[in-house]
């Protein structure tokens, strides 16, 4: 059995104990809190660390996206010193489209229409000029909003006459026909369809790199979250990180 003793400046959220000494461990559950010496002796043989600064209890983060973090790092970033313009934008989607297969999604993120010069969305038109021969998804910095080319928006069904859904907008231009912006529920079907290609080419990246970020959330003290949207076909992503044992916080996924 191991035994860990931190002292410090603990704050314990406890009215009836605000402040203590120290805090014991045995096999990662906790033991006692209070007076240094009350503590020691609760936890005998344990190691003892000191600690210089204040003790906070473990933080809970109630709306979180690791998983979709997860899934659109390592795609293309649009963003500034490289894309400050629509031209800029475009020349960064071309340069990743001749770095990646032609029979699969090209997937780009993190665009802003405020750090472009024109400070609008670039348009359908302008984005089957950069990429026209494979279906193009680009996820807003916000994950509220997205781009699509004319190639996804086929694969997606999305015309002139299809509805509007429910909780989300397809922008549209003359005549009805989409403009290639889709806002909250209006890209999910592009989303769907780029998101299922995403895991089939780069399922391992994706748990390789929701580890790396659950060390990250880790060393920042956060001791529980919750993943706010979870897609189904993601899910599997967690049970696979699971049985790798990497999941190091308890985690909520929401559907």
């Amino acid at each position: 059995m191991s035994a860990t003793v931190i002292v410090g400046q603990v704050r314990t959220q406890d009215p009836s104990q605000p402040a203590a000494e120290a805090i014991g461990w045995r096999d990662g559950r906790l033991v006692a809190v209070g007076r240094r010496h009350e503590v020691l002796a609760a936890t005998p043989g344990a190691e003892v660390i000191e600690v210089r600064g204040e003790v906070l209890p473990g933080f809970i983060d109630g709306h979180h996206h690791i998983a979709i973090a997860a899934l659109y790092d390592g795609t293309a970033r649009l963003v500034p010193p490289a894309v400050t313009d629509i031209e800029s934008l475009q020349a960064a989607l071309a340069a990743a489209a001749r770095s990646s297969s032609a029979d699969r999604w090209l997937v780009a993120t993190h665009w802003d229409e405020t750090l472009l010069r024109e400070r609008r969305p670039p348009t359908r038109t302008e984005l089957d000029a950069a990429v026209s021969d494979r279906p193009l998804f680009m996820l807003h910095h916000t994950c509220h909003r997205a781009l699509a080319n004319t190639r996804a928006l086929e694969l997606a069904g999305i015309d002139r006459h299809t509805p509007e859904p429910s909780g989300g907008v397809i922008s549209r231009g003359p005549g009805g026909v989409p403009d290639g912006l889709l806002i909250e529920r209006g890209m999910a079907r592009v989303e769907e369809l780029a998101r299922a290609d995403r895991l089939q080419v780069d399922l391992h990246g994706v748990l390789d790199r929701m580890a790396a970020h659950y060390r990250a959330v880790a060393r920042a003290g956060i001791t529980r979250l919750c993943d706010a949207a979870v897609p189904r076909d993601l899910l599997g992503a967690f049970r696979d990180l699971a049985a790798r044992g990497d999941v190091l916080v308890p985690t909520h996924a929401s559907p």
